[in-house]
């Protein structure tokens, strides 16, 4: 029995350095990709939902569509950025989806300090918000999302996305969206029995040294 408990604590231990790991490779070699795959085709999406969603555009939300299109041409011709600044990423995400989906976010004093201190947790926090809401827009039609960060472990941050759209099964083609969570994660899920009415994408990732 004391051999079985000391070899689950260490297969637990290693699947938190494979998951390290695999943040550390992944914000390595995400650059442009990734940049296309989110900030371009998140613009992209919102501005094609505003378009969508009208049958004649109003002034402001033709406005909004030209900012969408803005969006994606400067995150097309600037350098990606190793950092993010976790509060500035949240109020872009925000406002991306104005008009759209409303996006509110909650998250812990214990999450806090985590993303605060951690610049890898930061970037893959930002990286996977950005994926769930765009996702929840896109392909669950989505008018609101809620995003939940807590910390009940010293190593383990999980994140809770939710939205009120149609739910994404589990079992769907992975994408480079999806295969992104998989590799950044300890785990993670899509579930309706946390919040009722909602659809959440439950994650957890690991802390590493503060950086």
């Amino acid at each position: 029995d004391r051999y079985a408990a000391e070899l689950e604590a260490s297969n637990e231990q290693l699947a938190k350095e494979v998951a390290l790991f695999e943040q550390k490779l992944w914000l390595e070699r995400r650059a442009w990709s990734y940049v296309l795959h989110g900030d371009v085709q998140g613009a992209l999406s919102a501005a094609a939902t505003r378009l969508q969603r009208s049958e004649k555009l109003e002034p402001y939300e033709l406005e909004m569509v030209k900012q969408d299109i803005a969006r994606a041409k400067t995150a097309l011709t600037k350098p990606p950025s190793k950092t993010v600044n976790f509060s500035q990423g949240i109020d872009e995400l925000v406002r991306a989806w104005a008009g759209v989906c409303d996006v509110k976010i909650e998250s812990s004093a214990r999450a806090s300090r985590a993303i605060e201190s951690n610049r890898d947790v930061r970037n893959c926090i930002n990286e996977i918000c950005k994926e769930a809401v765009s996702n929840s827009v896109r392909h669950g039609n989505a008018k609101n999302a809620w995003i939940y960060l807590n910390r009940d472990k010293d190593d383990v941050v999980e994140i809770e996305v939710c939205n009120d759209g149609h739910r994404l099964l589990r079992n769907q083609t992975p994408g480079m969206g999806l295969a992104m969570i998989e590799d950044l994660s300890l785990n993670w899920q899509l579930t309706s029995d946390r919040h009722k009415g909602k659809t959440c994408l439950v994650a957890e990732l690991p802390i590493g040294n503060k950086n």
